[in-house]
Formats: C-alpha cells, sequence, structure tokens
C-alpha cells in the first residue's frame, strides 16, 4: 500500500514546515463522561469518582491508603464526540514534538501508524479511527512518546527491504525494532516517574502492554515474567477487573461514547489475560489474574467497536463447561472472545493433566533417590482429575461445534492479505483469527490428553501394553486411571498426534508468509506439535510411514524456524527439538528390557531408510552400517532429526542437550529426561 492511502495522513504541511506558528495549547471541546466512568487517561480509580456522601458504610471503614480528598480534584479529558478530529493543530503539534524526540519524520510516522494497524492481528488496543483524537486528549509528552515508540517496535519489522519498496517508501530511513523498544523502555520509566503515587493512566499501561509482548516473544524468562506481573498490578490499579460488575445496558446503548472508551479498556484487560495465561502456562506456575474475580466483558467485534455499535457481552465464568454457553447466549461472535474461551480451557487442562499438578506418592512408597532416579515413577492420575478431563474434552468439543461459522476452519486457504475495495476474499485478520482459534483447539487437545501420553513407557512399547502405575497394590486403584488402559492409551495417542496433524493441514493451506501475520506465542504451540510427530515415530516405529513423519517434521520445524527468524522468538526451542531424537532414545534405552545401558547410549535401532555418511569427527560410518558398530552417542546437536542430513543445514546455537557429561551422575547419562519434560509446552 502507497504511502498516500494511509489514513493517518491529516497531518497539514504548515505544521511539517512551521509548527511553532501554531499554539502551544490543544485545541479542543471535553464534554462530560456519565457518572462514574473512568475516561481513558484518568490517574483516579472509577470508584472514587463518587462524592463523599455515596461511600458505603464499608468504604469509610476500609483502612485505606489513598486520600479521600482525590476525587474531588479529578478532570476529566474524553474523545471528541462526532467526526474523527485528528485533523486539529493540536495533534499536528503533539505529532510533530514526539516524531523530533523519536528521531523520525512525518513520512516515517504515518508509514509506521499504518503498518501498526494493517498487520497487528494478535489483539486490538486502539479504535483505529479515532486514534489521533487519542492522542489529542494525552497531556503529557512522555506518555505520548511511550505510545508511540512501543507501537513501532512492532510495526518497524516490517519496514526493511522489500516491504518498504512494496509501500513505496524505499527511500525512507526507518530505525529498527530493538531501537524503538529501548525508547519505549526509557519513556515508559520516565512516564511512570512523572505519576509517582497517581495511578498511570490506560495510554502509559497500553505501552507497556506493547513492550512486554516483544519481551514475551523472545521468551518468558526473568525480565519479561516480572515486566508482565507490573501490568497486570497496574490494570488491577486502573480496576480494569471490574469494568462491568454493575452493568447498566440502556446506559451503554444510550451512550455509545461512553460504551467505547470501556471496550477500549476491556480491550486492555484481555491482552494481559492472554499474556499472563500464556506466561504462566510455560513456567507452570499459578496465574497472576484471579479469575474468580474477573467482572469485565469479553471484547465485541472489531468492526462494532470502530463504528460505534452497542454489543452484548458476557464476562469468563469460572465453571469451564458452560462458558462457551454464556457466550454463545450473549450474542457476541467475536473472534478474539472464542479465542479466550478455548485458550481458557487449554489452561484449565494443563492443571490436571501435568504431573507436577499433582504429587508422585513416591516417598511414601518408600522408592529411594538413586532408583526414582533411574526410572521415575509415574504419578497416580486422581479421579477428579480425570473427570475435570473428560469435562473439558467435552467442552472443547462443544466450542468446535458452536463457533460462529466464518471463524471455523474447513481447510481452505489463508492467504493473509488485505483485502481490497471490491475484493470478495477474506481480510488477513479474518484469517489471522481462524488460524488462531485453530491452533488453540489443538493445543487444548494437547493438553487434555498429556497424561495418558506423557506416562508412556518405552519398556511397554515392545510388548504393545501401556506403562503400569508404580502403586500395583491394587487392582481397583489400577483400574481407575487412564493409563492403565490399553485402548485409552492408544486413543490419547490417535489423538494427540491428529491435533499435531491438524496444525500441519492448516500450515499447509496458509501462504508462506503467514508466520508475519499471525501472534508469534503461537510458536510454542507449533513447537509441540513438531514433538509428537518425534515422539510417535520412535515409539511406534512399525505403525507409521516414516517418510511421511519425516516430512511432517521437516514443514514444523521450518515453520518454527520463520518464527525465529522474523519475530526473533527465543532459539532454545529450536535447540531443544534438534536435539529430541536423541533424549527420546536415551529414554528408549533407559526403560527397555532388551537394551543394556552403557556409560554412552547407543543407537539400536536398525534404520529402516540408508543413512547418509557423517563426519569421522561425529563417529560415524557409511550409510546403511548397523548403529550397534559405533562407539560414539547416537546424534549431536546440529545433525538432523531426519535419516539424512539436509544440505544446507538450519543454524543451531551449540548447547548440546546430549551429552552425558552434563550430569552428574555419569553412570546414569541423560536418564533424568521423561516424555513429560520432552512434550512441555515450551
Amino acid at each position: 500500500m502507497g504511502l498516500t492511502q494511509s489514513p493517518f495522513g491529516s497531518i497539514t504541511t504548515e505544521a511539517r514546515s512551521n509548527p511553532s506558528s501554531f499554539p502551544e495549547t490543544q485545541s479542543g471541546r471535553r464534554p462530560v463522561l456519565s457518572p462514574g466512568l473512568p475516561s481513558p487517561e484518568s490517574t483516579v480509580n472509577s470508584s472514587e469518582r463518587k462524592g463523599s456522601n455515596e461511600y458505603s458504610l464499608s468504604q469509610i471503614m476500609h483502612p485505606s491508603h489513598e486520600p479521600t480528598s482525590q476525587s474531588s480534584k479529578v478532570v476529566d479529558e474524553d474523545l471528541p464526540s462526532g467526526t474523527n478530529q485528528g485533523t486539529s493543530v493540536g495533534v499536528a503539534v503533539k505529532v510533530y514534538q514526539a516524531c523530533q524526540n523519536l528521531g523520525i519524520s512525518i513520512e516515517v510516522y504515518q508509514l509506521l501508524i499504518t503498518q501498526y494497524f494493517e498487520k497487528m492481528t494478535s489483539f486490538s488496543l486502539f479504535r483505529r479511527p479515532y486514534f489521533e483524537s487519542k492522542l489529542q486528549v494525552i497531556s503529557s509528552e512522555k506518555q505520548i512518546e511511550a505510545l508511540l515508540a512501543s507501537m513501532f517496535s512492532f510495526s518497524a519489522r516490517f519496514c526493511t527491504g522489500t516491504e518498504l519498496q512494496n509501500m513505496g517508501g524505499l527511500g525512507m530511513n526507518v530505525p529498527s525494532t530493538s531501537y524503538f523498544h529501548s525508547l519505549a523502555s526509557r519513556f515508559i520509566d520516565e512516564a511512570l516517574e512523572q505519576c509517582v503515587e497517581d495511578t498511570p493512566p490506560l495510554c502509559l499501561l497500553q505501552a507497556m502492554i506493547l513492550t512486554t509482548f516483544q519481551l514475551l516473544i523472545e521468551g518468558v524468562r526473568g525480565k519479561a515474567w516480572r515486566t508482565l506481573g507490573g501490568c497486570i498490578r497496574m490494570a488491577y490499579e486502573l480496576e480494569l477487573h471490574c469494568i462491568d460488575m454493575h452493568p447498566n445496558e440502556a446506559e451503554d446503548q444510550s451512550d455509545i461514547t461512553t460504551w467505547c472508551l470501556k471496550e477500549e479498556r476491556r480491550r486492555a484487560w484481555w491482552t494481559l489475560w492472554e499474556f499472563d495465561v500464556f506466561a504462566s502456562t510455560i513456567r507452570r506456575l499459578p496465574t497472576a489474574i484471579d479469575w474468580t474475580q474477573n467482572s469485565t466483558w469479553l471484547p465485541v467485534d472489531d468492526e462494532a467497536w470502530y463504528g460505534g455499535k452497542y454489543r452484548r457481552s458476557c464476562v469468563l465464568i469460572v465453571d469451564p463447561a458452560f462458558r462457551w454457553k454464556t457466550l454463545q447466549q450473549s450474542g457476541n461472535t467475536s473472534a478474539k472472545a472464542w479465542f479466550i474461551v478455548t485458550n481458557s480451557l487449554a489452561r484449565n487442562a494443563l492443571l490436571f493433566s501435568y504431573p507436577q499438578s499433582f504429587s508422585t506418592q513416591s516417598s511414601q512408597q518408600g522408592i529411594s533417590s538413586k532408583s526414582a532416579t533411574r526410572k521415575r515413577p509415574i504419578p497416580e492420575l486422581p479421579k477428579e482429575s480425570q473427570m475435570e478431563l473428560d469435562i473439558l474434552e467435552n467442552a472443547l468439543r462443544c466450542v468446535s461445534m458452536a463457533l460462529p461459522p466464518r471463524l471455523a476452519y474447513q481447510e481452505q486457504s489463508l492467504i493473509f492479505k488485505e483485502k481490497g475495495l471490491m475484493s470478495m476474499q477474506s481480510t488477513r485478520q479474518e484469517d489471522a483469527d481462524i488460524y488462531s482459534i485453530h491452533l488453540m483447539i489443538q493445543l487444548t487437545r494437547f493438553m487434555v490428553y498429556h497424561y495418558a501420553v506423557s506416562s508412556f513407557q518405552f519398556g511397554d512399547a515392545e510388548t504393545g501394553k501401556p506403562a503400569q502405575s508404580v502403586d500395583n497394590s491394587s487392582t481397583e486403584s489400577n483400574n481407575d486411571r487412564s493409563s492403565s488402559s490399553p485402548n485409552q492409551n492408544q486413543g490419547a495417542w490417535n489423538r494427540f498426534l491428529d491435533a499435531s496433524n491438524e496444525i500441519i493441514t492448516i500450515i499447509r493451506n496458509s501462504s508462506r508468509e503467514h508466520v508475519h501475520y499471525v501472534n508469534p506465542l503461537l510458536a510454542n504451540t507449533i513447537y509441540l506439535a513438531a514433538a509428537a510427530q518425534v515422539v510417535y515415530r520412535i515409539i511406534n516405529p512399525s505403525a507409521v510411514n516414516r517418510r511421511k513423519i519425516d516430512s511432517n517434521i521437516d514443514l514444523l520445524r521450518l515453520t518454527f524456524n520463520s518464527y525465529v527468524s522474523f519475530w526473533n522468538v527465543s532459539s532454545t526451542l529450536q535447540d531443544k527439538l534438534n536435539s529430541l531424537e536423541a533424549r527420546l532414545e536415551a529414554i528408549r534405552a533407559r526403560d527397555s528390557p532388551s537394551i543394556k545401558r552403557r556409560r554412552g547410549i547407543r543407537d539400536v535401532r536398525q534404520p529402516e531408510v540408508p543413512r547418509a555418511t557423517f563426519s569421522q569427527d561425529e563417529g560415524r560410518t557409511a550409510a546403511g552400517s548397523s548403529a550397534l558398530e559405533q562407539p560414539e552417542p547416537i546424534m549431536r546437536t546440529g545433525n538432523s532429526l531426519l535419516g539424512v542430513v539436509p544440505e544446507a543445514p538450519w543454524t543451531f546455537s551449540q548447547q548440546d542437550f546430549t551429552d552425558c557429561t552434563l550430569f552428574t551422575d555419569g553412570s546414569l547419562g541423560y536418564l533424568g529426561f521423561d516424555l513429560d519434560e520432552l512434550l512441555t509446552y515450551g
């Protein structure tokens, strides 16, 4: 798209050439909001806007540290009603000054703003037609600069090389993503210093959301984890968790401006909710947001919000079996709302399916630490957990059936192109919504079947029997476990692999560069799909078409690499995926009674296809030689997962996950790994 088509090209020529000719004070009216509604840039909580005579006895007696006189000093600022006022002199001056401090021209500003709204499909924080009106009412220069820099840290990655040439901006000098991210972080810190004890405004939280998004993309480690916690605290400070505690639909329908402001706050809250679920799932830790005290409606369609058309919604209720019903009955067909409901089921499933969520009982059975290390006991799955997993599986199927038809994936092609004026094709956002929901459905299936799959032991693969739990004291207790039934175990594996195949299908039917236009946090789901293919190939070597599985792994691996190269996703999972086959062979050697353990794990499989010749440094022989003759470990980091090393192998960092010297007990090698760890989300 050319620069002339930008919807934000409203800065006048006079403002560009001589901004000092305009008054420094912004023009524009300040309409009064309906009672009790906080504006986007308010510095006071909504509960403190009432007069002193409206406080309840509970509020009066509560030992709050906030001064009671603060509410009388509030000055509301709101977006201009009616038409977009982005052409005002005040906006022109503010944008010009922000561009000066950001080190960019007005033309680059327009390009980056346009690219942000065209390419951001992960979540929608801003009401696009009125964005510059939002800038008009932000009084702090630091807050404007922090907001713009955080937005540009996202859109700058779309303004390099070929992308600039296609947009007609080849001669522009657009700074890098890291440049804007650094600026945004600095401006956010300076803006927070200005707030001191006051509640920061919504625009500052939105800037923090975007910078936190970049940190989460790169990896859920210390800084990202702690920064997200700060964002959630700020959201609570703004009372975004209780926007609809006392809904008044009649008032919202009559005052669309108020409803639109509420919706903007809802978007910020639910974006943080997504981040919280993602980060807590990766780290297997509790969420920071309390789901039992969440009284904010799910987001509605962007089209309704942009156009100022009221739509009903609902909260995310605690009982997962009724979430889809409540959403369906509300009439809300928003893709984001249905995505959140599906995402919530995945989170619930993790709590019941991952062994870390319940005790192993090993200490009660007198298992020594050495024997527990050699062969880890399979934690018992409580009856209640299995029942909850069954309910979640039913709820997920109901979500798939109740999903609005336009959001359901039906193996159609997803081209991820911006729709033209006369085009009947779906928009990039619609394709991204279908892709995201479909992957989240498959991720939920991974979570539901995780226990049955990870409790598999290789020692039973040769006899066709599933893994047995440590506690064999009673037949009744064994019959209550999902791992005790061969049919259940095999059925779980079939469904687990089917979820991986569904992901492969949608990738095949998506455009080559679809990774650029979807939520980069979904890269972790791609990894899990690839891990499932590798695991299944090794535990059932006679039941699968090896060439097809290898081809599936190729596709998933290249897709994941695209996330890494474009979004700067952490390469840690690349390293793990690269060494996954070797680690699985280690587990197989540990659990199989027919394979003797030695200090170094050997590859005892007779290859089904000829293997290419490896270098002598790797201790390999010519293709077709038996691996029993080799004195070295089966595979080192840098080799292919497949039987043949590709001519142009992928580049990985040099961390070696398979070297037995990484462990203090050399005799155990890397037997500390198990399927649960290898099939971990993230």
